[in-house]
């Protein structure tokens, strides 16, 4: 008997021992209503909030090398994992003669091989020991990472100096990962997200600002790369007076310090090192709305940004207050009127990178085509409203509480407290920092947030779409003029009116 048959069977059984008297007697007269709901006293004030254990931050101990290197140590103990993170401030924005993909090519040929390792003894020595080394570069640092056991840890500690100080870039390797890197040029290029946020940085910042450099594609100069190119990218930016060491776990400090001034002691400075230059303020282009044209799409990728205070300016912590307003919470007005009013999308999300000389705050999403100029016109309006307003009381609770909420989160591992101490350490930031939050947040008022939203007239709007549905009502915007670009950037031509029909 099929499944439906037998199913429809049970419901006219049922229906039959209810006509021969099993079912209980139904009473004639409709029931009662209740004149109260039972919850009704339990809705009429809202429930306090549970009580909350304070959390405090661990603490980190800084100390100084006679070579300048810097030690930080944050004690963890009663774990049996250890992390460190050697963290070289400089990156690809300190060196603005050097390509961005010069200093990728470099880190990720640092583990190729060292003056005393192979590239198979490198990996034979993380398979035996069962520890873990990566490496990574950003615009403001190097860094070589390292999660060990404790019993592990020293030998950790002994390879990642031997990667750091003393990598051999062997040809062959070099090579192998030039070709890796040149085969995904093509797919970075043509991705939508980075193609928006390409365009974004370099109308933020400004195309020749050094923070605009690292999102182009590669490929070009990957074709040019050759070895000597790398060895004197490593020569440039690892230096041990620009160097920070962060560890955290349960380890000896006393045992730790000595250990690391016999592995790290004897590094020096070379004379003939140029010097990383400081990042520039931001320089926007004059537009404030870019497309890329991708004929056909049947949905558009937006991004909508303007350049913020540098991480290490004192209202840093109101703009990141600003980033959960405007799409770092889910609840938020903002998400909720292109979500549920207007069916734009189903997810966005605000973002913000706080970093020296400048930083920027953006809004991205993958939007509706026909709702493309209805999310900017949401967008433009919420920015207006805070800044003319600032946050509601219950807006603002829930932005803190977000923030204050998710820090225990970033420490429950060492790796990520190695990896939120290294950016204090890679940026200069007072080492009591993760310690204050919850005061300095106490102390962030609505005020103080509306201070540090961007006036409208900053903000720049990158859409990556079919230009021709797109042109005429991005124009009704009022905007000004659109400048169509390609998708490295560069200017294709100016839309200042809708497209005619002969055209």
């Amino acid at each position: 008997m099929r499944r439906g048959t037998f199913v429809l069977g049970l419901i006219l059984s049922s229906g039959a021992a209810a006509s021969c008297g099993l079912a209980p007697p139904r009473s004639s007269a409709p029931p009662t209503a209740p004149t109260t709901a039972p919850d009704e006293s339990f809705r009429a004030h809202r429930p306090e909030p549970e009580p909350r254990e304070p959390f405090l931050p661990p603490v980190a101990h800084l100390f100084t090398l006679p070579n300048k290197m810097g030690l930080l140590v944050v004690d963890r103990p009663g774990g049996s994992m250890v992390a460190a993170e050697l963290v070289v401030r400089g990156g690809t924005a300190a060196f603005p003669w050097e390509p961005p993909a010069a200093f990728r090519l470099m880190v990720s040929t640092l583990m190729r091989g060292t003056a005393t390792r192979s590239e198979t003894e490198i990996y034979q020595t993380m398979n035996t020991g069962l520890f873990d080394l990566q490496t990574s570069v950003g615009d403001v640092w190097v860094s070589v990472r390292a999660r060990a056991t404790t019993a592990s840890f020293d030998a950790a500690l002994e390879l990642m100096r031997d990667i750091a100080l003393h990598p051999s870039f062997p040809a062959p390797g070099v090579e192998t990962e030039r070709q890796r890197q040149l085969a995904k040029s093509p797919r970075e290029a043509e991705d939508t997200e980075w193609i928006a946020r390409r365009n974004l940085y370099r109308a933020v910042f400004g195309p020749s600002h050094p923070y605009a450099r690292r999102p182009q594609p590669g490929a070009a100069a990957l074709a040019k790369i050759t070895r000597e190119d790398v060895v004197r990218v490593w020569q440039e930016s690892i230096d041990p007076a620009h160097t920070i060491l962060v560890v955290t776990g349960d380890v000896d400090e006393a045992d730790l310090r000595e250990r690391v001034a016999a592995l790290f002691g004897d590094w020096r400075s070379r004379p003939s090192r140029r010097s990383p230059l400081p990042v520039p303020p931001a320089s926007p282009i004059a537009p404030r709305l870019i497309v890329v044209d991708r004929p056909g799409a049947p949905q558009a990728s937006v991004f909508y940004g303007a350049s913020i205070a540098p991480i290490d300016a004192p209202e840093q912590l109101a703009q990141l207050v600003l980033r959960n307003l405007l799409g770092g919470m889910r609840s938020s007005v903002l998400e909720t009127r292109l979500r549920d009013e207007l069916g734009a999308t189903w997810f966005g999300d605000a973002k913000m990178e706080a970093r020296l000389g400048a930083g920027m705050l953006w809004w991205e999403g993958s939007v509706a085509r026909e709702r493309t100029a209805d999310a900017l016109v949401a967008l433009e309006r919420r920015i207006r409203e805070l800044r003319d307003r600032g946050p509601n009381p219950d807006e603002l609770v829930a932005a803190k509480s977000i923030m204050v909420r998710s820090m225990p989160r970033d420490l429950e591992t060492v790796q990520g407290m190695a990896s939120l101490f290294a950016e204090i350490a890679a940026y200069g930031l007072p080492g009591d920092r993760l310690r204050t939050l919850g005061a300095r947040l106490d102390a962030t008022s609505a005020d103080a947030v509306r201070a540090v939203v961007p006036e409208p007239i900053r903000m720049k709007a990158v859409v990556v779409g079919d230009v021709a549905s797109l042109r005429a009502p991005l124009l009704a915007l009022g905007w000004g003029p659109i400048e169509e670009h390609d998708a490295d950037g560069k200017v294709v031509r100016i839309i200042s009116e809708p497209r005619r029909a002969a055209d």
